[in-house]
């Protein structure tokens, strides 16, 4: 075929007057990918018809007379030169035909394919993608329709969300249903291995699983050799996966998207507004320090990177996207830190992109600093404790609100530098775990079997269990009438009472700071409860802590090939604990502050109860000191008292798309699944603690559930028989005391804090699968 307007797919002449789809089509063949018999019709068919009055050239329809079949249908699709190019797609702006029979009906498509270019919703669209309008020119692809057993559209990413997940729709017999007909198509969802979502009940069921990962897979292979993600249309014959086209993904504006896998372990549950205006500068100026150091001059915004969303905390994984692209590192590698699990090893790594090579001077820098952080670590934990000894000994002296912020001011500033060793020391502590877990799998040693902490040499300053097992012991050498004396202020006090007395306060002067949650400073301290510690005692006096026989790492020869990363491993552990705990102190003592402030509202009749303070935000307390002015408080207090009400008993999704509160989920079904952190199966009642005062409940070998855990809850896992936690993963501390006390523990288990107390659980520490034996209700 000799004609200019007219050109074969297969043919050496490749027209540069058609567009972008076209030139997709013809790169899929070139790179092997089945596609059908495949014509291009340039742009300059469209003048000469023009020029000619409306009619088309002889040699144009001799041409068309020798491609066109009587017994084929075809498609007519556009092809203009302004049409899937990098920043915008004008997907559905132009026709494209179907299902078309003869010359004539080919004729007449590509015709209205020309005049479609010249519509109204053209030019709007440009108007509003572009900012100006573009000449269009059009460009014709003539394909012959496949015979189709099913077919569809593929996403090589979620298009919404940008989402690493590949999702397919499809329809039995031809693609025409869903562009034309508007039919449901069923849908496929796959993420790293595994589908997140398929049709429970097939209503194609010649369309094979096998077949739709076939899909998938060539799916995965286009749009690693194009280098971006592609949207295509597809149609599989009965023997064959045939692409009828295929198009960039184009830049949509970015979205932020909000997770809770992460900050839920950290700040859990509902905050109340004073945590959270404290919280937000203080934890997240703490990351964008780091981040600082890490990228360079930056523009993150501590404010943004985390939003409450039914008052509960979720970091804004989009803003963390950013930094993750100015160091090289892969998109997809941020999900992970979202919460999605994969198959293994076909999830996305960490390994740095060659864009990374232009940070590279930083990054070493960085690492190296870092590898080096042990001797700053041990000089401030030493320089931190003594400056936290100050300020508490200042805020027994301080009366005046005004005096009290001022030494809030120190306050911060001490514990926004904690908390920046509370972020590198975790980090260092999972690089070190994850470079032992590999080494250990290399000599077939189970790492969910290692207790990271039996060696922790300054246990007694942190550890309170070493301390309420002394004053168990004390217990269980009194008699009756001694045991219901020790709480007693009666001065006629046997000497083994008032021994245990003075041996209770100062285990309170040293642990009397902990409370529910280490970042949550809204939550009664044990000084404030001792009735609480008096419960954990009685409870480890009815069941003593017995450890069963686990690895110890580094010090038997079995696992001594690597010393120094298991060592390291140990170390950082330790160190975690350490930084964790002081952290805790710091946070506590904002409580005592704060609520000095309360106090003196209450006097001025600003706040009807103490605690009241803790709805309010700082901004609105340090306006109502400096302008000595109640700005209706109480008022305040009371709206936001009957919101959080109504936030209590919701669960809320995990992953949350732009800044609108999305449809929560009341319920959950009769049977869970989390992570599996640490080994065996139990079987129990559930006891659910939500908060100190719940500590009673846990009774031995009860199915212990908690939204997460914190250092002041470790004594539980000394009476439980199993852990299920809301919040977690396997390097975190529900986790890790569970292997150390030998116990099945499952964490980040959606909506367990719901089942009810009393009802009888199968935990299977092996898959994280949670049988409910008893029914489930939400909690009241």
């Amino acid at each position: 075929m000799t004609n200019s307007f007219i050109f074969p797919l297969q043919g050496s002449r490749f027209p540069k007057q058609v567009g972008e789809k076209a030139k997709n089509i013809h790169w899929l063949s070139k790179k092997g990918f089945h596609i059908p018999k495949t014509y291009f019709i340039p742009w300059d068919l469209q003048k000469e018809v023009l020029k000619n009055g409306g009619e088309f050239p002889p040699v144009f329809l001799g041409a068309l007379h020798d491609v066109i079949k009587p017994d084929q249908r075809y498609a007519v699709r556009s092809s203009a030169n302004v049409e899937d190019s990098v920043t915008q797609s004008f997907a559905g702006q132009f026709l494209s035909m179907l299902d078309l029979e003869g010359e004539e009906a080919v004729l007449k498509a590509i015709v209205d394919v020309w005049v479609s270019s010249q519509m109204d919703n053209v030019s709007l669209y440009q108007d509003h993608r572009v900012g100006e309008n573009k000449q269009v020119k059009m460009g014709v692809i003539l394909q012959e329709m496949v015979s189709a057993v099913f077919a569809g559209v593929v996403f090589s990413c979620n298009p919404v969300t940008g989402m690493d997940e590949i999702i397919i729709e499809a329809v039995a017999g031809s693609g025409v249903k869903i562009v034309q007909e508007g039919v449901t198509p069923e849908r496929w969802v796959w993420k790293w291995g595994k589908w997140l979502e398929k049709p429970q009940n097939p209503q194609n069921p010649q369309m094979l699983e096998e077949q739709v990962l076939e899909i998938v897979k060539q799916t995965q292979d286009i749009s690693k050799k194009r280098g971006h993600s592609i949207d295509a249309e597809w149609a599989f014959s009965e023997a064959d996966l045939i692409w009828l086209q295929i198009r960039r993904i184009t830049v949509h504006q970015e979205i932020d998207i909000f997770a809770n896998h992460i900050p839920k372990e950290f700040l859990p549950g509902l905050i109340k507004p004073l945590v959270w205006s404290v919280n937000v500068p203080l934890v997240n100026g703490a990351w964008v320090w780091l981040l600082t150091e890490l990228i360079g001059k930056n523009q993150l915004d501590p404010y943004r990177l985390a939003r409450r969303f039914y008052g509960r905390a979720y970091f804004n994984m989009g803003l963390l996207g950013s930094v993750f692209k100015q160091i090289g590192l892969p998109d997809n590698a941020l999900e992970k830190l979202m919460g999605f699990e994969a198959e293994s090893g076909l999830g996305p790594s960490f390994r740095p992109s060659l864009k990374a090579l232009r940070t590279l001077p930083r990054l070493i820098f960085f690492m190296l600093e870092k590898l080096r952080f042990h001797r700053k670590v041990e000089s401030y934990l030493c320089t931190a404790r003594m400056s936290y000894e100050t300020i508490q000994k200042q805020a027994l002296l301080v009366k005046n609100p005004s005096a009290v912020l001022v030494l809030l001011e120190d306050l911060y500033s001490l514990n926004q530098k904690t908390a920046y060793f509370n972020i590198i020391t975790p980090l260092l502590m999972r690089l070190f775990h994850q470079l032992a877990k590999r080494q250990l799998a290399g000599k077939n040693i189970d790492y969910k079997k290692i207790n990271w902490l039996e060696h922790w040499q300054d246990r007694e300053r942190y550890d309170p269990i070493p301390h309420l097992q002394k004053l168990g012991k004390m217990i269980q050498v009194m008699d009756t009438n001694d045991r219901q004396d020790i709480l007693s202020k009666n001065g006629n006090r046997s000497r083994p009472v008032k021994e245990f007395q003075e041996a209770f306060n100062e285990f309170m002067k040293q642990f009397g700071h902990f409370s529910d949650s280490g970042n949550d400073f809204s939550y009664p301290s044990w000084a404030e409860r001792p009735e609480v510690v008096m419960n954990l005692i009685k409870s480890m006096v009815e069941k003593p802590i017995v450890k069963k026989e686990i690895n110890k790492p580094g010090f038997d020869q079995e696992v001594q090939f690597n010393t120094f990363v298991l060592k390291q491993a140990v170390y950082w552990s330790c160190r975690r604990e350490e930084i964790s705990a002081l952290f805790t102190f710091g946070i506590g003592l904002f409580r005592k502050l704060y609520l000095q402030i309360g106090k003196a509202f209450c006097q001025s009749g600003w706040l009807a109860e103490q605690e009241d303070i803790f709805y309010l935000e700082h901004a609105e307390i340090t306006a109502a000191i400096q302008e000595d002015s109640t700005t209706a408080l109480q008022s305040i207090v009371k709206q936001r008292k009957q919101q959080y009400d109504d936030f209590r008993n919701l669960v809320p999704p995990p992953i949350i798309y732009g800044n609108s509160e999305p449809e929560i989920i009341k319920d959950v079904s009769s049977s869970l699944k989390g992570i599996a952190a640490s080994r065996g199966i139990h079987r129990g009642v559930v006891r659910v603690v939500l908060q100190h005062s719940d500590f009673y409940k846990v009774e031995p070998g009860c199915v212990l559930v908690v939204p997460y855990s914190d250092v002041s809850w470790t004594p539980l896992f000394a009476i439980a028989g199993a852990v299920l936690a809301e919040a977690g993963g396997l390097l975190s501390h529900s986790s890790i005391i569970a292997r150390e006390y030998g116990i099945p523990a499952i964490v980040s288990v959606e909506g367990v804090t719901l089942l009810s107390d009393g009802v009888e659980v199968t935990v299977d520490g092996y898959t994280g699968n949670i049988i409910i034996h008893d029914g489930i209700n939400e909690g009241e």
